[in-house]
């Protein structure tokens, strides 16, 4: 066969391979949340997030998977069918249902091709960080606060939280470097919980690296009520309100009314602030008889 031709047909052979894997690439990635075949898949974030399908070669394993667990999105076709398989593969390690038709996983790279091969399971995705966060709009805060809370959702169970303590440690080395200078506390408040205080000037940015860990499901800032109208000049009460009217109760006008419920103005639902009188103890043991507690 002549050189030329010999040439010619590599070259072909090579843009063939070349077509096909980009066809195959550009299916790998044509998926986000909202375009997801079967139900919806329910996320903190409503934005239409892209989605990276995980691609399995028999010869080769897991490709552009890193080594260690990381969290999985798996659909399936139907969740009755799969479940007990599921369980057993992931072996004790963070299996939940999210509505609907979508496991969330935490598995290593053998695990999660085993799950790709069950009957029913119709496709696995690389959980994208920001599937971990809520839509964030404009916060109002206190013109005095300096730190903001994280709580950080953790795929951790019984099984495996010790592995995860040691991790711990290793996220606050490394937020304290990227933080360097600035407030941050960083505790295990329970089981599936991590709780993160740092600067407001930080905020973002360790915000942004907690995403990008392969166990944190999810990041949500702490909510903070900031109470607007502090004081009142009177209480005001429907006459069939309640049996226990306010000016019965030995209110003289010098304590600060700081929140009434909305459903009807009582005085179980207002709270008081007097910085003259006790908070006297009117629940639990050794309470004193008749006690009308005025702060409550």
């Amino acid at each position: 066969m002549p050189t030329s031709t010999c040439k010619f047909l590599s070259i072909l052979v090579h843009l063939v391979i070349s077509i096909c894997f980009a066809k195959a690439s550009q299916r790998d990635h044509d998926y986000s949340v909202k375009r997801l075949p079967g139900r919806p898949w329910h996320v903190l974030n409503m934005e239409d997030i892209p989605l990276k399908k995980v691609v399995f070669d028999h010869k080769s394993g897991v490709r552009s998977v890193p080594a260690g667990d990381r969290l999985y999105v798996v659909r399936v076709s139907d969740p009755r069918s799969v479940i007990s398989a599921l369980k057993s593969l992931a072996a004790s390690k963070y299996l939940q249902y999210y509505p609907h038709d979508t496991y969330l996983m935490a598995l290593d790279g053998a695990q999660a091709k085993a799950v790709s091969a069950l009957r029913g399971v119709d496709g696995m995705f690389t959980m994208p960080a920001s599937a971990k966060t809520v839509s964030r709009g404009p916060r109002i805060r206190a013109a005095t606060t300096t730190t903001v809370t994280l709580d950080v959702q953790v795929a951790v169970t019984n099984e495996t939280q010790g592995e995860f303590h040691g991790m711990l440690g290793s996220w606050q080395r490394e937020l304290h470097r990227l933080v360097s200078g600035s407030f941050l506390v960083v505790r295990w408040a329970s089981m599936h919980k991590v709780v993160v205080v740092v600067d407001v000037a930080q905020e973002d940015a360790v915000w942004a690296w907690l995403a990008e860990q392969p166990l944190v499901i999810s990041v949500e800032e702490r909510p903070v009520f900031i109470i607007n109208n502090k004081y009142a000049s009177k209480a005001v009460q429907s006459d069939d309100g309640t049996q226990n009217k306010l000016w019965s109760q030995g209110l003289l006008g010098s304590g600060e009314i700081i929140g009434c419920a909305d459903t009807g103005v009582d005085y179980d639902s207002c709270f008081f602030w007097d910085p003259n009188q006790q908070v006297k103890t009117c629940q639990g043991l050794g309470a004193p008889a008749n006690c009308v507690n005025m702060n409550h």
